[in-house]
Order: structure tokens, then C-alpha cells, then sequence
């Protein structure tokens, strides 16, 4: 610090200068917040400034550190403002990029034959910026509302991104709440093609299992069909559907079967062929479920890695579904659950 005390005689008087500089230990608060524009909103609070050593000037020895504590305030201020302010063009551009990403997630995704997968997406959040060290962390909280159905089902209106919200983390990890629909009559079709190329011999009488038409009310799945062959009828079968976390897979469990013959005659034919049927039936019905459920981490992991800069990786292997929870209703089946567990994500 430097100052002309008087001009006729060009007295001055000074600390650190020609001498070992003053010391001071500075501080500062920020508390950055997103807002709903995708921008980050700062707080600053300086705090008071502790000077090791006395700024004394003048013969007199008088100590002028609060001015100098003043203005040096002042000074921090102004340059934090000015920093932030040179930012703004990497949040415009963070901005534009989750907007080209919401664009993304929103196409439809092919699974096989006519099937597409509809992420549809509703809503984004960021959690509170948290700081250590060098390191700023942010956590993402994306919802989905998935839909499985043929190319004209999924056509939609693209959804605008929509404001920031805030997201609160419970516990660590991924964990993400999944809403997927299966329609009957999608299932039905694809049930009905497959047992239809199987043929069933009892003594020396070929059936075919024909026309499958899928319902349900509540966890119970109910399955309608036509024999055909040397022995005609209808069979309805009934079997409550649950999802096993272990196998992750979806599984038909407690089956009954009932054949109502066109002849009576064939009435003790449904002992022979019962448990063959039920089996491939229920064999046929879990592959398809499973399918139809299976391999959505590949489907995830493709998904985003197609929306995602060519610089970031993300790994979910380690994600898996748990807590499902199933109902029926008059047109499909409708899974709830969560996919939680530790995801990676790679900056090169």
C-alpha cells in the first residue's frame, strides 16, 4: 500500500513496499445453485480478511488496514463477477447439449421384428453442486416412462426440454424408476407364432397349439387357445406372473390347464398331452417375457452411448431390476420398478 500524504513536500507513506510484503489470510463463501434455465446461480459471501501484519504508514505509524480491507473486498467482488460472467458461454453451450441429448432419448429404439422401444421421457433434475478439492459433483435424475410397441405406436410429438429440476438423492449409485408396458396383443401374436412351428405327438395324433389371446386382471395371466390336429378343441390356462430378482428374469408360476375337447371322446386325451402343452406353453410364454424384458442394458448402454459425447463411456452391467411390481389391465401388462446399482461413467 502506497500513500501521498502530503503534496508540497511529496511525503509518502507505505507498508511492504521496498520491505517484506504484508500477509493476509483471504476467505470466501459460494454457493452455486442450478436454476431452472440450465444455469448456475452464485451466492458469494467474503469474509472478514485477517491480516498477519499491521499496515502502518507515516511517522505517526498509523495502521490503515481496514481501508485496505475495503477495497480489497470490493476488489474480489468485482473480479468473482467478471470470472462468472466469462462462463456463460460453456453453460449456454451445457444447455444446448442436454437439449440435443432430450432429443435423443426421445427417437424410438428397434428391438426385433416390430418391436421399438419408447423411452419416453418427462422430466430431468440435477442435484446440488457439491465441491471437494478441485472437483465439482453434480447427480442426474432422468424419469422414463418406457413403452414396447410396433413403429406407428411409438410415433409421438418430440417433447421440449423441459426447466431443471432439483433432485435429492437418497442413497448412492444409479437408481433408476421404470414404468414398461406390454400389450396383449403384441404377446399374443408373438406366443401364437412360436407354438404354432411345434407339433405334439399322443399316440400316433399330431395337435398344434393355435390363436393364442393373452388377458389378465391384477398378477394373474390368463392364456386362451385353439387345438387344432387330430384332436380339436380350446384350452384356457391361468398362472399368477412374478419377476424374480435373482434370475432377473419374469416367470410364470402356479399353472393350471383345462381342455374342453370338440369330442367328447378326446376328453382323457388332455391327461396324455397336459403336462407336454403346459410346459411348452409356459416354456414359450417366459422366453418371450424374458426376452421382451431381457437385454435392456445392452439396450440402455446403446442408447446412450448414441447420444453421448464421443468422449464419455458409460458402463451398466452392474445395474439390475428389483422391487417389480406387475398389474394387468384390460390392455396389456404394466411393470413398475426400480433398476438400481453403481454405474460407470468414462471421460478420455
Amino acid at each position: 500500500a502506497r500513500k501521498r500524504v502530503l503534496n508540497a513536500f511529496e511525503l509518502e507513506g507505505s507498508c511492504g513496499i521496498d520491505e517484506p510484503p504484508r500477509q493476509a489470510v483471504i476467505g470466501l463463501m459460494a454457493r452455486l445453485r442450478w436454476g431452472p434455465d440450465w444455469r448456475i446461480y452464485p451466492q458469494f459471501k467474503i469474509l472478514p480478511t485477517r491480516f498477519l501484519d499491521p499496515c502502518e504508514m507515516t511517522a505517526a505509524q498509523i495502521d490503515v488496514t481496514p481501508v485496505v480491507e475495503e477495497v480489497f473486498q470490493q476488489q474480489m467482488e468485482k473480479g468473482l463477477r467478471t470470472t462468472l460472467r466469462a462462463l456463460l458461454p460453456e453453460l449456454d453451450a451445457l444447455r444446448q447439449q442436454a437439449d440435443d441429448i432430450w432429443s435423443q432419448l426421445q427417437q424410438p429404439v428397434h428391438l426385433a421384428g416390430d418391436n421399438w422401444l419408447l423411452l419416453r421421457p418427462a422430466g430431468v433434475a440435477l442435484s446440488p453442486l457439491r465441491g471437494q478439492n478441485r472437483t465439482l459433483d453434480t447427480k442426474l435424475a432422468l424419469i422414463f416412462y418406457p413403452k414396447i410397441g410396433t413403429k406407428s405406436e411409438t410415433a409421438s410429438r418430440p417433447r421440449p426440454l423441459p426447466p431443471l429440476g432439483q433432485f435429492y438423492p437418497r442413497s448412492p449409485g444409479l437408481n433408476m424408476r421404470l414404468l414398461l408396458e406390454l400389450g396383449f396383443a403384441d404377446l399374443s401374436r408373438q406366443i401364437s407364432t412360436a407354438l404354432a412351428a411345434q407339433s405334439f405327438v399322443f399316440e400316433d395324433r399330431v395337435l398344434k397349439v393355435e390363436n393364442v389371446v393373452l388377458s389378465g386382471k391384477g398378477q394373474e395371466l390368463d392364456v386362451k387357445a385353439a387345438i387344432t390336429g387330430d384332436a380339436s378343441g380350446s384350452l384356457e390356462t391361468w398362472a399368477d406372473l412374478v419377476f424374480t430378482p435373482d434370475a432377473q428374469r419374469l416367470e410364470l408360476k402356479d399353472l393350471e390347464f383345462i381342455f374342453e375337447p370338440d369330442d367328447p371322446a378326446d376328453a382323457m386325451l388332455s391327461e396324455l398331452f397336459y403336462l407336454k402343452i403346459r410346459e411348452s406353453l409356459e416354456t414359450t410364454a417366459n422366453q418371450l417375457l424374458a426376452h421382451r424384458l431381457g437385454g435392456w442394458r445392452q439396450q440402455l448402454e446403446s442408447l446412450f452411448r448414441d447420444v453421448l459425447p464421443n468422449n464419455v463411456t458409460v458402463d451398466f452391467s452392474t445395474l439390475n431390476l428389483n422391487s417389480v411390481k406387475i398389474e394387468m389391465n384390460d390392455t396389456g401388462i404394466n411393470l413398475e420398478g426400480v433398476a438400481s446399482g453403481r454405474t460407470r461413467m468414462t471421460f478420455r
